[in-house]
């Protein structure tokens, strides 16, 4: 068994693998609460997606390895 910690927050992987730099996005959790402000819930969730797309394309690439 493997932990890792993707696709869990920050979230900062393209699909591909290539990490931008999340520091520029906006922050929506201030003193661990989320901020009140629904387009900050919406980017958040958005980028969760495009970082699990990361894992799926890693994850394909773990069982092709042991496939083969």
């Amino acid at each position: 068994m493997i932990h890792t910690l993707l696709p869990h927050n920050r979230y900062r992987h393209y699909p591909d693998g290539r990490i931008y730099n999340w520091r520029e996005v906006m922050d929506h959790v201030v003193d661990g609460v989320w901020i009140d402000d629904p387009l900050a819930v919406r980017d958040s969730y958005r980028r969760h997606l495009v970082q699990t797309v990361s894992v799926d394309r890693l994850l394909g690439e773990l069982l092709d390895r042991l496939e083969a």
